[in-house]
């Protein structure tokens, strides 16, 4: 993928290198098989997915209010927030991304 960090990539960065490269291959059928083969685990496996799920809805709700909460220090006491913006882009460019959607 380039020099992107490991920690930046997206799923946007996956779609776009397969669209460059023909070394892909389709797993969807094997997916579905090995499903198939391990429908005794199907309570367990939707047990993790909606963990992930509730993790990942978690995670973009508290970057939300934080945005929301930045929003309002920028709109209550501007030359603040300008005081304080230099600190936040430098937190951001030194954020590592767990989740995809942060």
């Amino acid at each position: 993928m380039g020099n992107k960090a490991p920690h930046r990539l997206t799923p946007a960065h996956f779609d776009r290198e397969a669209d460059r490269q023909v070394m892909w291959k389709d797993v969807t059928d094997d997916c579905k098989d090995y499903l198939k083969e391990h429908e005794d685990s199907a309570d367990e496996l939707r047990l993790m997915y909606n963990t992930l799920n509730s993790s990942l809805r978690r995670n973009k709700y508290i970057a939300e209010k934080k945005t929301e909460v930045w929003e309002s220090i920028k709109a209550i006491d501007p030359e603040i927030y300008m005081k304080i913006k230099p600190l936040l882009d430098e937190a951001n460019m030194r954020k590592q991304v767990k989740f995809w959607d942060q």
